[in-house]
């Protein structure tokens, strides 16, 4: 593979870092824009990308989602204009571009485009922790109508690619996993939890991610709006949690009270099977890693 360039906006984030990772390995040239390198709310840090190379793909990373939603005191407002600012930068760079390109940002399956219509507007005026999803998931709507804006008036394509909960290495965030494997690294003997474990979710190995990511770039399919890619197992919290438990031969789990509750979004992974033609899914699960791989990845 000679002089094909991937470009990653968002690159010091756990799914950033392992796509630099793994396009590296494969022999991309991968061109990176972080907080590292530049202030993404700065428009200026974004003129030092060239925008007369051609890039195989960018992969749009960096808005503040998921645990993030803490770090601004649970504030919506704060969220958003965060996020408004690093879009508006993102729109700007896209439209400098001098060759068309793919465009690739992330959602996950409880904000699937079906679902986003259901802000209610209690959420919208209220300062507790559930009312940043708000803010969430109006960060994918101003991304999906860019999406749309990007596939309507440039020569770009661009899709969203939904996820399930990706896991892996290089995760420092307080998701389930990595939080869990910290605890087990301080205190392997004994786990407590909060509550009882019995939501469902769809658990993706990011690595497994990587690759499909891949199989759609070398594609030549022009990509719709929105990709389902996920793990084709949906699991309850308290199998993984059992699962990491067992790895590290923990003497005593404690599960607490606590309603869990989370809605599962089960992905059509056979949808994407049809649309790229593959022959099923061959992801790893959790319970295909050892104690000596899952400590690496804290």
């Amino acid at each position: 593979m000679i002089n094909k360039k991937i470009l990653i906006i968002g690159s010091q984030g756990f799914l950033g870092r392992n796509l630099n990772n793994y396009f590296s390995k494969l022999g991309y040239e991968v061109k990176t824009l972080s907080r590292l390198n530049g202030d993404l709310l700065e428009f200026e840090s974004w003129k030092n990308l060239s925008v007369s190379d051609h890039y195989e793909a960018i992969y749009f990373c960096a808005e503040r989602s998921g645990n993030q939603i803490f770090f601004e005191k649970n504030s919506s407002f704060d969220l958003i204009k965060h996020n408004q600012k690093l879009i508006i930068n993102l729109d700007k760079f896209m439209q400098s571009l001098k060759n068309p390109t793919k465009f690739f940002t992330f959602g996950s399956l409880w904000t699937a485009f079906h679902k986003l219509e259901e802000i209610e507007e209690k959420n919208l005026f209220c300062h507790y922790h559930e009312a940043s999803v708000a803010g969430l998931k109006i960060t994918k709507i101003i991304l999906f109508e860019l999406i749309k804006k990007l596939n309507k008036f440039t020569q770009h394509k661009a899709s969203i690619i939904t996820t399930g909960t990706l896991y892996g290495p290089m995760d420092q965030s307080d998701h389930l996993i990595p939080s869990i494997l910290s605890k087990l690294s301080l205190y392997p003997k004994e786990l407590k939890m909060f509550g009882k474990g019995d939501s469902i979710r769809n658990y993706t190995y990011v690595e497994d991610l990587c690759f499909w990511l891949n199989e759609i770039l070398k594609s030549n399919h022009i990509c719709p709006d929105n990709i389902i890619v996920a793990s084709d197992k949906n699991h309850p919290v308290q199998y993984v949690i059992e699962t990491l438990a067992s790895r590290f031969e923990v003497q005593k789990l404690i599960w607490g009270d606590k309603a869990d509750n989370f809605k599962s979004r089960v992905p059509n992974t056979k949808q994407f099977s049809l649309l790229y033609n593959t022959e099923g899914y061959h992801f790893r699960g959790i319970d295909s890693f050892n104690k000596d791989e899952l400590l690496k990845w804290i």
